[in-house]
């Protein structure tokens, strides 16, 4: 009895840290600037006024998807907006903190995991997307919400039917978000669906089945749809990023699009030094080329690259390195005990420091300054040993299966991403890039627990 309660006060104690600097950064940046932060893009998730949902449409009628206007649009200021976000970001990651603990009881890891979620949640990297009116908080909160019930439901081998609505409800959340997480979300509720057949009923099965495939049609259709209002947004259509100045690909593709005869007014300026002015002009002022972006540009794209593999490779290379070096992302200002240097283990690093010479995105940064470029990428080791050492692993359960899909479909999703979306990639894919850095830590924990128990006379206990 008293060991227990030794036990209990131990695992209250060292919980104390992790949770304190959490919700303590979220709380005194709330405090230092309650109305939060503006980008050129916040204008088109918040309603003109409270309680107004013109913004928001299901079937993606509208600039964006109907998650973000729809909640903004329930809340009657910014303040209170800013507050919900991080208020959802203390609560995603105090679930990440008790579930991950749970996960590596009686292992040796359990500080080592409570103090890399301290530094990863409460770092400036990421804390600012919380505190600046985008979707990519809630983006990320969502993900994390459903890695860890995706996990939690193959370790305690539970997958009761409010667990598996919940993370069905929570797919449909990240998808609507933005489509392209489908390269996350199906395998990982096709390979839920696998381990489920045999153990629920099977008319539980069949609705969970056609319930996930309704949910997905809804999000591919507004997804879709979606596109149609690019000139409504700063955004855009996404594949004319490509020939914006940040993009490695502009001069090649723009190449392109002269040699097949596309409109000229789409190449005329490329590469772009403000894509949304050129957005505008070219939506006043050349019907041919909003033609031109709604039908044919993105399939021609598909083809420019099939054409030219070397320039995906070059993409998928600046990008990824970018993703995982993210000093020249800067949304927000935070408050947080997390010193750069300690966010720097995690979220790497570059010299020159691209936001002393006004850079928002590393893209662009060859047009700035002609100084070698040093990267420190210690998350992207962290992530190749995340996705390998499964496979120097003799345990199969659905547990270590799960942490392999989630790391090894996060890093393809990041790879897609840059290919596609050629700017801002470290917000393009910081809920990637967080999943990512949550399962690749609990694999190496779990195998190198492993190898030292292997060692000893005792050994961890079994899920």
């Amino acid at each position: 009895m008293q060991h227990t309660l030794l036990a209990m006060q131990f695992r209250n104690i060292h919980h104390i840290v992790p949770i304190a600097t959490i919700v303590g950064s979220r709380l005194f940046t709330w405090l230092s600037s309650p109305s939060g932060n503006m980008q050129p893009d916040s204008e088109s998730y918040l309603p003109s006024n409270w309680l107004n949902f013109e913004k928001v449409s299901f079937l993606g009628e509208s600039t964006r998807g109907w998650i973000i206007p729809f909640i903004y649009s329930l809340l009657p200021s910014n303040e209170i907006r800013n507050l919900l976000q991080l208020i959802l970001g203390s609560i995603a990651w105090v679930v990440v903190v008790l579930a991950t603990d749970r996960f590596l009881k009686n292992t040796s890891f359990r500080i080592p995991n409570l103090i890399f979620i301290s530094i990863t949640a409460s770092s400036a990297n990421l804390l600012q997307f919380e505190n600046v009116f985008l979707a990519t908080s809630f983006y990320v909160n969502f993900t994390l919400f459903f890695v860890v019930l995706f996990l939690w439901m193959l370790f305690k081998n539970d997958f009761s039917v409010k667990k598996l609505l919940l993370i069905t409800i929570l797919a449909w959340l990240i998808t609507s978000l933005k489509l392209i997480s489908i390269i996350t979300v199906i395998p990982l509720m096709l390979f839920l669906t696998w381990q489920i057949r045999r153990i629920v009923k099977r008319k539980v099965l069949i609705i969970f089945v056609v319930f996930n495939i309704v949910l997905l049609c809804q999000s591919m259709s507004a997804g879709i749809n979606n596109d149609r209002f690019w000139k409504n947004s700063y955004s855009g259509t996404a594949t004319l990023w490509h020939l914006g100045e940040q993009s490695p690909s502009a001069s090649q593709f723009k190449l392109h699009l002269e040699e097949i005869g596309a409109p000229r007014c789409l190449t005329r300026n490329a590469p772009f030094s403000d894509i949304a002015a050129e957005m505008s002009v070219i939506s006043r002022e050349c019907s041919e080329g909003v033609v031109y972006l709604q039908d044919k540009i993105q399939g021609e794209f598909i083809r420019f690259i099939l054409l030219n593999p070397q320039v995906a490779l070059n993409l998928v290379a600046v990008g990824t390195g970018i993703t995982f070096t993210s000093t020249a992302s800067n949304y927000a200002s935070v408050v947080t005990p997390i010193p750069r240097e300690l966010s720097n283990m995690i979220f790497g690093n570059s010299s020159p420091d691209f936001r002393t010479i006004g850079v928002s995105d590393q893209g662009s940064i060859n047009n700035r300054t002609l100084e070698p470029i040093w990267a420190f990428v210690p998350g992207l080791f962290l992530a190749i040993l995340g996705i390998f050492l499964p496979f120097f692993s003799r345990n199969k359960s659905a547990v270590n299966q799960g942490l392999f899909l989630v790391s090894s479909l996060s890093f393809s999703q990041i790879i897609i991403t840059t290919v596609i979306l050629p700017s801002e990639w470290f917000r393009q894919n910081i809920q990637s890039l967080i999943a990512l850095y949550v399962t690749s830590f609990l694999t190496l924990a779990l195998y190198f627990s492993k190898f030292t128990f292997a060692n000893s006379k005792t050994g961890p206990s079994q899920p």
